[in-house]
């Protein structure tokens, strides 16, 4: 039988209330009712005692109060242990830790019993196994931030100004042989030149580090448009102006960039997280 973990970490398929086992010994259901009451406290009639676990849609569970599964499903895990807040007190009610319960129980637990009528619901070690690699997927995405989108956009802004320096600096050098003509095809040149330096940082910096390849033309096409919107707003108002507004929309252009390039890398990370395996070793 697959070993289907439910929502909260039981093992469905050690479950003797789990329909396939009910269905094939349907007397062992006064056994668990009994093995229950012994060890949890309470006592559920044999006859009620069968589940089609938390996975299935729309199943006949035993634990109709349970908070647990609504919550995992609408905050779209499959179990607890992906969660952030986890141990929460949804949770922490259904936690069963075996060394907890046979301190409590005061008489020895045969190993028969723990077998039966423990073990499918030992949670609390599962999940934390589970939880484990959940961990390290939440921090790749905090290193992907600290050490590519930070360090990139960082990058980005100071070729961005670098290239800014150079138009200026050949702006300056060419001043004497200006025409109006020469004059507003620099003006032209202005946004251009300093939305290239953004572009040229940021693939220059996923380059060097052999990160996966961002064709350059993404690189290009925010803060090309940035640069250009802005000097394009403030031409009016003077020439200093101009350079703020290239270097802001710039910079604001290239974070919106490493954002989506962010929501883009946790997808990926959580779609290769919910695809791992989740059953109990």
């Amino acid at each position: 039988m697959d070993e289907i973990l439910a929502r909260c970490g039981y093992r469905c398929g050690l479950c003797l209330a789990y329909r396939p086992n009910v269905e094939a010994n349907p007397a062992r259901r006064q056994e668990l009712s009994d093995g229950w009451h012994k060890y949890f406290g309470f006592r559920i009639p044999a006859e009620e005692i069968v589940c089609d676990g938390c996975m299935a849609e729309n199943p006949r569970l035993i634990d109709k109060a349970c908070p647990v599964r609504p919550c995992v499903i609408a905050r779209g895990f499959a179990n607890c242990s992906q969660c952030p807040d986890y141990v929460c007190a949804k949770l922490a009610e259904r936690l069963v830790v075996y060394e907890e319960l046979a301190a409590r129980t005061p008489f020895s637990i045969p190993p028969e019993d723990r077998a039966r009528f423990i073990a499918p619901y030992e949670n609390k070690r599962r999940l934390d196994r589970l939880r484990r690699p959940s961990v390290a997927h939440m921090t790749s995405k905090s290193k992907h931030v600290i050490q590519i989108a930070v360090p990139r956009l960082i990058v980005s802004v100071l070729s961005g100004a670098a290239f800014y320096v150079a138009w200026m600096a050949v702006f300056i050098v060419s001043h004497p042989y200006h025409s109006p003509l020469l004059r507003g095809l620099f003006w032209i040149l202005a946004p251009i030149t300093t939305g290239l330096g953004f572009s040229v940082g940021a693939a220059l910096f996923t380059r060097l580090h052999h990160l996966a390849g961002i064709p350059f033309r993404r690189f290009c096409c925010y803060p090309l448009l940035a640069c250009s919107v802005g000097a394009a707003v403030v031409f009016p108002f003077g020439p200093m102006l101009i350079v703020f507004a290239m270097c802001l929309f710039g910079s604001l252009a290239m974070l919106s960039f490493e954002l989506a390039d962010l929501r883009r890398f946790a997808a990926a990370a959580d779609a290769n997280h919910r695809e791992s395996p989740i059953h109990d070793g």
